[in-house]
């Protein structure tokens, strides 16, 4: 095939020598002789296809002079030839048909511009030579056969304006750049999902022909795809949209986009209920793609004609995909964002922030845990408050009891306990729920002794305050416990329960003022660590209220 130096006139005479698109002589750029060439459009970085020799076919058959590895291709799906001055393209009886404009054809005398569709390969005809400059150009002339080589180009991503001599890739590259700019003009500033959703919709729908649409989305990670928003052309809604579920499947399961000329013949989906029963043609599916998984994808269809969409607007719906992906994906993080700082506001008055950011970093879910657990209960209680609160104002007793619990809380928080709740001038605190911990006894054991002491220096300053001098007694316990989130749908409360609490109040109880008392169970979880032991006090056994049996019982000194 011979091609012309556009500067000096050098004529190249060799099959390949498109591959080069510089005049060997002066470096000057090289055009084809007169005849027709076919444009790769897609899917794939594109390329051209000079049409030399009298036929060519095409098929999924390696022996076909041009190769397509695609399945709805069949293994010789048609072919190009020459007759005179004209090109026609023949259909050989393939399973999913030739598209000549959108057309199902048999036979069809191609003309300037026609668009060729073999699967979902699109191939625009040309007259008038080969295009001048063009890179990776082609050449197929009839005696290469099956040992053709393919050279196509390497994407490109808005490269600069004086690189582009393909009109075609300005229009695409423009196409992208509307589309970036309605989803900033519709999306930018959306936070709401469901908005974000019909919005998303709306602007397919504004750039592609499509009758129906609809996006099925998972707003929570690991959650089926449900159907989230839908939509047709000439309704106003009201009547369900139905996805077929093998478009859908192949999308989601390949992470890649869909699409289909006709439906109802394409071999990949021969025998959909939902295909038949919907009657759909012409569809294409994207699947919505995060970082970790398929957060949805959007359908859109036509039962109208065949051929309604063409790879560019699958290129463009691919696009259109991505960019929604990243701006879902984005409203998930910031909702997950918003949900953590509400339930680290929340944990906060209960939790430490070094338990807090274990409960954060483990993902465990306090409001749906439901177990029993050993555990090790604290009750904290001030001695004499009934006579306090008849000789104090009420204003100033609760600016009391709030400083007095702000030390009592700082201690619990600083031996990784969990404050339970607040019981009138009581307090409860927990050691090993949520976390587990191996010693919760000891750490336990160690929040009493400083509450003793933590009272003292309360002491010291209350006296500046005009406020009387407090006293409490502390008891703890060891044992079996439920552990969960109870309540009702208005509020909920993380919480211990059982025995092992009751009896840790029983002892607090008894507890004089400046008195910390704990049961043999917790001294016995203490000693089975390896922990190091208190000092106590070995007391006899005490009755208490609940328990048929005398409960042994040490003062920690």
């Amino acid at each position: 095939m011979a091609f012309t130096c556009i500067s000096c006139r050098n004529t190249i005479d060799h099959p390949l020598a498109s591959l080069e698109t510089k005049c060997p002589k002066c470096g000057g750029e090289l055009v084809g002789e007169s005849g027709a060439w076919l444009e790769w459009i897609g899917p794939g970085p594109g390329g051209v296809l000079v049409l030399s020799g009298d036929k060519l076919t095409f098929g999924r058959r390696s022996k076909n002079d041009v190769v397509i590895k695609d399945e709805r291709v069949s293994k010789v799906h048609d072919s190009i030839h020459r007759e005179g001055g004209d090109w026609y393209i023949r259909d050989w009886c393939s399973a999913n048909g030739t598209l000549v404009n959108g057309e199902r054809v048999a036979e069809w005398r191609l003309q300037d511009g026609d668009v060729v569709r073999l699967g979902t390969t699109e191939l625009q005809f040309h007259t008038g030579g080969a295009p001048s400059g063009a890179s990776g150009v082609s050449v197929v002339p009839s005696e290469c056969g099956e040992h053709l080589e393919k050279v196509l180009c390497e994407p490109g991503s808005f490269r600069p304006e004086r690189e582009v001599r393909d009109e075609n890739e300005l229009r695409a590259d423009y196409e992208r750049l509307r589309v970036a700019y309605l989803f900033n003009l519709y999306l930018g500033r959306e936070r709401d999902e469901r908005a974000l959703l019909e919005n998303i919709l709306n602007v397919a729908f504004e750039l592609l022909p499509a009758d129906r649409g609809a996006i099925l989305y998972r707003d929570v990670e690991g959650a089926p795809l449900t159907p989230a928003v839908s939509r047709h052309r000439d309704k106003d809604g009201g009547e369900e949209i139905v996805i077929p579920d093998s478009i859908l499947k192949q999308a989601v399961e390949e992470r890649a986009a869909v699409l289909s000329g006709d439906a109802m013949v394409d071999l990949r989906f021969a025998g959909a209920d939902s295909v038949v029963s919907e009657g759909v043609r012409s569809a294409m599916c994207v699947p919505l793609l995060g970082r970790d998984e398929v957060l949805g994808a959007i359908h859109l269809d036509t039962c109208e004609q065949t051929g309604a969409f063409s790879v560019k607007d699958l290129q463009l719906f691919s696009v259109l995909g991505s960019q929604a992906s990243a701006l879902l994906e984005r409203a998930q993080l910031e909702k997950r964002l918003e949900a953590e700082a509400a339930t680290r506001d929340r944990l906060s008055r209960f939790l430490s922030p070094e338990v807090i950011a274990e409960v954060a970093g483990r993902k465990l879910d306090l409001a749906g845990e439901g177990r029993t657990g050993r555990v090790t209960v604290l009750f904290c209680d001030v001695r004499g408050f009934s006579r306090l609160a008849e000789t104090m104002e009420p204003k100033q007793l609760v600016r009391m009891l709030n400083a007095f619990f702000e030390r009592m809380v700082d201690v619990v928080f600083s031996r990784q306990g969990v404050l339970d709740k607040f019981i009138g001038d009581a307090l409860m605190a927990v050691w090993g729920a949520p976390i587990r911990k191996r010693n919760h006894a000891q750490a336990a054991v160690a929040a009493a002794r400083e509450m003793l002491e933590a009272t003292g220096l309360f002491n010291e300053s209350a006296a500046s305050q005009g406020w009387p001098r407090l006293e409490v007694g502390v008891g703890v316990n060891t044992g079996e416990a439920v552990i969960g989130t109870v309540g009702s749908s208005r509020r909920m409360e993380y919480t211990v329960m059982g025995d092992a609490v009751n009896l840790a109040s029983r002892i607090c109880d008894i507890a004089k003022g400046g008195q910390v008392l704990i049961s043999g169970e917790t001294v016995r979880e203490i000693r089975e660590n390896g922990d190091e032991e208190p000092k106590v006090r070995d007391l006899p056994p005490v009755k208490v209220r609940g328990k048929k049996n005398p409960v042994k019982v040490f003062e920690v000194i």
